[in-house]
């Protein structure tokens, strides 16, 4: 359960110091309700986990909000997801973009490329939400860090999805779920500066398009490292 001071409804967004929940005796909880809209802080204390698994996929903000602020999970488990989301998008950029051949070292060297190009890419987006926090936020200290790595993994969440989904389907399939991480993304932004919703609207399509074109120039020069690799072999 997330502490006082952290949660809020998820509802209308307002911030209660209060708990979510009162546990009686026999395991009976009764939900709280906020202040502001009266409606229960956070009904999916009851709910079960693929309910709100769903409700992620139809982009609901109260799910968002949910797992931002009221749900608890520590930093270290933050980052070993964070690093399975990595190595998901390495393989998946290996898939995208593998080269005709069978030979097991270039497979590999191809693949610890792609790693490498998944640690750049999740390294530019720390520091463009770093950046986010800094310009819709008076003051940092509003959202944490635990906060912001939570939005990176809810936001991307669909690239283990992907990974699953390359043994059945066409690749136009993968890429059509790719996107989904956009408008999951700026879910996630607004859950948290509510205000600033067309500002979030503009500044994520900003971030998409120039990611898109650091992934071009990265999948370039990419691809010139494993050509030389390959020539030096030969």
């Amino acid at each position: 359960m997330a502490n006082v001071s952290e949660s809020i409804c998820i509802e209308c967004g307002k911030k209660n110091f209060q708990e979510l929940y009162r546990k009686y005796t026999g395991g009976s909880i009764q939900l709280s309700q906020c202040f502001a809209c009266k409606k229960f802080l956070d009904k999916y204390i009851e709910y079960d986990a693929v309910i709100l698994m769903l409700d992620i996929f139809l982009l609901r903000i109260q799910s968002y909000r949910h797992m931002i602020f009221n749900y608890k999970i520590s930093q270290s488990v933050l980052w070993r997801v964070i690093v399975l989301l990595v190595l998901c998008e390495g393989y998946i950029k290996l898939r995208l973009l593998q080269p005709e051949t069978k030979d097991f070292v270039l497979l590999q060297f191809h693949f610890h490329l792609s790693l490498l190009h998944s640690i750049i890419e999740f390294l530019l987006l720390l520091i463009v939400s770093y950046i986010l926090l800094v310009m819709f936020s008076e003051d940092t200290n509003i959202v944490s860090w635990n906060q912001m790595l939570k939005v990176i993994v809810i936001s991307s969440f669909v690239k283990f999805f992907a990974v699953v989904a390359m043994i059945w389907v066409d690749e136009f399939y993968i890429h059509f779920l790719l996107f989904f991480s956009l408008p999951a993304q700026l879910q996630a932004y607004k859950a948290i500066f509510p205000n600033s919703y067309l500002q979030l609207v503009a500044l994520v399509s900003s971030k998409a398009l120039l990611f898109s074109a650091i992934n071009i120039a990265l999948a370039t020069l990419r691809m010139i490292v494993y050509d030389t690799f390959k020539g030096q072999m030969n």
